[in-house]
């Protein structure tokens, strides 16, 4: 999926992000928000792309990609949009 323009909001008080309706249609009712390695930025996937993102990151051995996995992982979070079609950032990211 690749989404397009660009939009700037902030994130308010409350750690809430507001999401474009158009981009909340490419992503589903719920999706998954994290953050990048080596960048300052969010990577933010659907339900099914981080499914597929996920096995194939599992799929690699440990040994050689274990700080990668761990790091990913546990920076990732599943989000729903409120009725405004803001999400809750944990502070993590």
């Amino acid at each position: 999926m690749t989404l397009l323009g660009e939009y700037r909001h902030n994130i308010d008080a409350k750690n809430r992000l507001f999401i474009p309706a158009k981009f909340r249609e490419e992503f589903g009712e719920s999706f998954y928000v994290t953050r990048k390695m080596g960048e300052e930025c969010l990577a933010v996937y659907s339900e099914e792309e981080w499914k597929k993102f996920s096995e194939k990151l599992n799929m690699l051995p440990d040994s050689q990609v274990g700080v990668l996995k761990r790091f990913v992982f546990s920076k990732t979070t599943q989000v729903t949009p409120d009725t405004h079609g803001r999400i809750l950032l944990p502070a993590s990211l």
